[in-house]
């Protein structure tokens, strides 16, 4: 059976719980194995597992869902369209209190009414609405405001009911703090991939080598880091618009990305106060003329959730570094919510309480595939694309050779993939 490569496109990274009860042993074995274990990572894995596929999924945080925990992308954006694998989740999620919620549009500095607001507000709000539930997210109404319904959920309970759906499969190993570093080719295929992982007995730290020898494949790293070991042909910023025939796309290369948000959660304090800056930060926006809007979002646990759109240009951030980056961001962070409380009176009764422990990044580099989903495939909507190389796995579904595991991950992919063209 040769191992196959799959690369999904989705963006993600990161809980603490191994399924596996003893030590794993050096090298590891499996049918599948799904590298990143974000939304769209857990989503393969999940379709996978539950088609008796032997699974292995790797994320190097502590947690499962990647941007959507990790990141503090806690919101699901209207018509999220996806009733399967999210669906369970928002089950699952309101077994237990104020750990998921359907959120209305608030207010909205396009929408500023002086007779109604004493001053305009600084981005976009949204808030519980007990009067919602899933379908209203489901909805196509458009653009308007008032029907514009999505979901808001605490990350710690996503998570943990990532983990809860694939321990119950029977067929997942999950290993977290795991990192993914290098790959072992065979005949123009991966083979294995090299993981590395510290475990920590009291205050002694030891990096744990493992191989994990695979059929197949799936890339689900957000930044393609498995195929871009593989040697496949990558590529980052905006494409020529004769490329691919996109419409809106420039007419000549650009080294553009999407820029990158460090989102921050406040808390409600009794006494409200303006917090001060810690030392070296300054009180005016030193990337920009001015302060970026927010998308401020109510959470089920009364939170507001700070999105600063972006906190860097996605520019700055590739030239950076992920490291450099996220200091900087949590600078920023600070002097944005400094000037939100100066401002806005509202705010002085909340305190900062958690900065996300990863940025959000939207876009680094992109695989150079057979198929690549353009513009153009967006335009379709759903009933497209046209191409029958635009479904790369339907070819591997109709194949009655194919064998079991490879009918399981490209059905995985397929899942994932119906999953991420709906949210």
């Amino acid at each position: 059976m040769k191992p196959l490569l799959i690369a999904l496109a989705v963006a993600l990274y990161s809980s603490d719980e191994l399924f596996a009860a003893q030590p794993e042993p050096q090298t590891l074995r499996c049918e599948l194995a799904v590298i990143g274990g974000g939304s769209g990572g857990f989503g393969a894995a999940l379709a996978a597992a539950r088609l008796g596929v032997d699974v292995v999924l790797v994320e190097r945080g502590d947690q499962l869902g990647g941007n959507s925990v990790r990141g503090g992308v806690n919101v699901w954006e209207p018509v999220i369209g996806a009733t399967s694998f999210p669906f369970e989740l928002y089950q699952r999620l309101k077994r237990q209190t104020n750990t998921v919620g359907i959120y209305s549009m608030g207010r909205h500095q396009s929408t500023f009414d002086p007779a109604r607001e004493a001053y305009r507000y600084p981005g976009g709000e949204t808030v519980i609405d007990s009067k919602r539930n899933y379908l209203d997210t489901l909805k196509r109404h458009g653009l308007a405001h008032a029907n514009l319904h999505g979901v808001v959920f605490e990350p710690e309970a996503m998570s943990d009911a990532m983990l809860a759906l694939l321990k119950e499969t029977g067929r997942c190993r999950v290993l977290l703090r795991t990192k993914f570093k290098d790959v072992t080719m065979s005949g123009g295929r991966v083979h294995s991939v090299t993981l590395q992982k510290v475990e920590f007995t009291g205050n002694r730290s030891t990096t744990v080598t493992q191989t994990l020898v695979a059929d197949y494949f799936i890339d689900a790293t957000g930044d393609a880091l498995v195929c871009a070991k593989a040697g496949c042909e990558m590529m980052t910023g905006q494409e020529a618009r004769a490329q691919f025939n996109e419409p809106g796309a420039p007419e000549k290369a650009t080294a553009r990305v999407n820029g990158v948000t460090q989102i921050y959660r406040v808390a409600r304090v009794a006494k409200p106060a303006v917090e001060p800056l810690p030392e070296g930060i300054p009180t005016n926006c030193w990337w920009g003329k001015t302060f970026p809007v927010a998308q401020i979002s109510q959470s089920p646990n009364g939170d507001l959730i700070v999105n600063m759109l972006p906190t860097m240009e996605g520019t700055e951030f590739m030239q950076l570094g992920y490291h450099k980056a996220r200091e900087e961001c949590q600078r920023r962070v600070r002097a944005h919510w400094h000037d939100l409380q100066t401002r806005c009176d509202e705010f002085r009764g909340y305190r900062l309480d958690w900065i996300a422990p990863q940025l959000g990044v939207r876009e680094t580099h992109r695989v150079v595939g057979e198929y690549v989903l353009t513009q153009n495939d967006l335009d379709a909507g759903l009933s497209g694309p046209k191409s029958s190389q635009g479904i790369p796995y339907t070819a591997t579904l109709m194949n009655p050779a194919t064998p079991p595991a490879a009918r399981g991950a490209a059905q995985a992919l397929g899942q994932a993939h119906r999953a991420h063209r709906l949210a």
